[in-house]
Parts: C-alpha cells; sequence; structure tokens
C-alpha cells in the first residue's frame, strides 16, 4: 500500500535498476529523492477503475456485453493513470536533474541551470496536482501533500529560451544544494556558449582587406601614415 506520505524521501545508496538504466546517463549521483502519492491521490487516479468494477458486473449481467466495453477501457485507463502518478523520481547527476513523473518529464543539464531554489508554492497558481503549466510559462510537476514544498530551477534549452520547472521535493534544500554542487563543476551553459558563437564573424573580404592593410604596415618601405603609431 502506498505511504500516506507524499514526501517519503530515498536515502538509499544505489539507486534501483530504473533509476540506473534511466535516470543517470552513467554520471556519478549526487542526490535522488522520491515522493509517493497520497492515499488521497491514488484514490482519486484510481477512481474510474473503482466506477468500473462496480458497472460491468452489472451490464454483464443484463446480457448486453457490448454496452461493457466503455466501463473496461475505463478501468484500464484508471490503473494506468494510477500507475503512472504514483510516484515522482528525481535524480541529480553531475550532467543532469532528471524528473520523472511516470513516463515524462524533463532532462536538465546542470550546465543550462541559471538559477535554483527551495521554495513554497500555492498549487491553485497551477491549477492542481500533476504535471501542470502556470499561468507565467512555467511547468510543474507536483503532487497532493507536498505541503507546497518545490525546487524551482531557471534554465536554458537546446534553442536558448527561458525555461522555468518546480518539482515538489521531499527535501528540497538538499536538492539545491547537490543541484549546485553540480553546477559548480558543470562546463559553461549551452547558452553562454552560444552569445560567444554568435558574435559577428569577418567576411572573408574583410579578412583580406584586413591582412593587406597590416602587410602594408610591416613593409619596410611604407610610409610612416601607413605605418601604427608608437
Amino acid at each position: 500500500m502506498a505511504s500516506s506520505d507524499p514526501t517519503e524521501r530515498s536515502d538509499r545508496t544505489e539507486g534501483d535498476g530504473y533509476e540506473q538504466k534511466y535516470m543517470t546517463d552513467g554520471a556519478p549521483v549526487l542526490a535522488r529523492q522520491k515522493a509517493r502519492a497520497s492515499n488521497a491521490m491514488l484514490a482519486l487516479l484510481a477512481l474510474p477503475s473503482i466506477i468500473a468494477l462496480i458497472t460491468v458486473p452489472i451490464l454483464l449481467a443484463t446480457k448486453a456485453p457490448q454496452s461493457a466495453i466503455a466501463p473496461a477501457i475505463a478501468f484500464f485507463f484508471g490503473f494506468f493513470l494510477m500507475m503512472l502518478f504514483a510516484v515522482l523520481r528525481i535524480t541529480v547527476s553531475a550532467t543532469h536533474v532528471h524528473v520523472q513523473y511516470g513516463l515524462w518529464g524533463p532532462k536538465i543539464p546542470t550546465a543550462a541551470i541559471e538559477k535554483v531554489e527551495a521554495v513554497h508554492y500555492d498549487w491553485k497558481e497551477y491549477g492542481g496536482f500533476g504535471i501542470r503549466r502556470g499561468g507565467d510559462g512555467s511547468w510543474a510537476y507536483n503532487m497532493m501533500g507536498d505541503q507546497g514544498r518545490a525546487v524551482r530551477i531557471v534554465w536554458r534549452d537546446a534553442k536558448g529560451r527561458e525555461s522555468i520547472t518546480l518539482i515538489s521535493a521531499p527535501d528540497p534544500d538538499a536538492l539545491v544544494k547537490a543541484i549546485e554542487k553540480a553546477r559548480a563543476g558543470a562546463s559553461p551553459s549551452a547558452s553562454a556558449k552560444k552569445r560567444v558563437d554568435a558574435r559577428p564573424k569577418p567576411t572573408a573580404a574583410e579578412l583580406a582587406e584586413a591582412e593587406a592593410e597590416l602587410e602594408a604596415e610591416l613593409a619596410p618601405d611604407a610610409p610612416a601614415s601607413a605605418k601604427r603609431a608608437d
């Protein structure tokens, strides 16, 4: 049975097989946390399945099996939702912050993170729990019963656009500390590299002109006006 405390934290020295295969990239893990859905949230997710369990036998008893198709689909849909959103995983490696809520979640390069902080948020700003988009364009991966505790990450995607990700966390301060440690050892962000690469590059004609001027200045018989001032 799932814990009634959704802020359960995993302090294992080694991750499970799923984490090792999908959430580390082979890099050293600095921190890992796992939040489990509360009983209330699990019951809400399982509601379609509960209704289907009651309805399907009744419909089958009426000798109209085709009418039981929709409830049967609802049963599997509810079970699928419950399995997907029962656990929120967060793993901080030397290179990435991996977030996985069911099958979904961002993989944030530590080198692309511009700011990270532990915050208290209001779930109503996101209109509920799960994977939600806020009015400011940020994405929240939050869970019912998280007591408003989360980590807020501001980062740049591969195209240099600002992204904001809010993640429910059992211990936000510990995650922030681990992320800052990863950032300290990370290479310059992709956005910073892009800004350097974005500087205007000289054309072939401009390079040829500059080389000609330099040769003229260095020539022994060049006029004084063509030479650089000391």
